[in-house]
């Protein structure tokens, strides 16, 4: 086997997991979405009292909404940025263990193998649009409970125990 039809085999074998943890990464973004819906429900539930406050002093609906999307955000922005840091990770694990099977595979010198290109590579667009997507994502799940939060009756939200 050439070098080159090995690094073919191998670039097609990453298409694949890439495919996958596609796939694994949608399903966990849905996931994370109606866990981070979940959170803003319990927050609401847990600051009824706060909210009646707010909108007993002067505050309008959509001051509310803002404050809970605005959390929204923030946990978005965090998880993104964990979701990227993990990805750097993994992709430099990835190509790590891709450069490791292919000395194996030709018993190429440690030294050639060291000058070969990543395999995987994360472009800089990608990681930039990974955290837009990731807070966009976060305040779609936080907006209901934000809607919710905003029709609260002062009066009802004072009584809540």
């Amino acid at each position: 086997m050439s070098l080159k039809s090995i690094l073919g085999a191998i670039g097609s074998f990453f298409k694949v997991v890439e495919v996958v943890f596609l796939a694994i990464g949608s399903i966990a973004l849905i996931v994370a979405g109606f866990g981070i819906m979940n959170t803003m429900l319990m927050s609401v539930l847990e600051r009824t009292r706060e909210i009646g406050v707010l909108k007993s002093i002067g505050a309008r609906r959509i001051h509310i909404i803002q404050i809970f999307l605005a959390e929204s955000a923030l946990i978005g922005l965090f998880g993104g940025i964990l979701g990227i840091i993990f990805g750097i990770i993994g992709s430099a694990g990835m190509n790590i263990i891709a450069k490791f099977a292919l000395a194996s595979l030709t018993k190429m010198p440690a030294e050639k193998v060291a000058e070969l290109p990543a395999i995987t590579q994360i472009p800089l667009w990608l990681i930039l649009f990974a955290l837009c997507f990731s807070v966009i994502i976060s305040i779609a799940f936080g907006l209901y409970p934000a809607i919710k939060a905003s029709k609260l009756s002062p009066v009802e939200a004072l009584r809540y125990q």
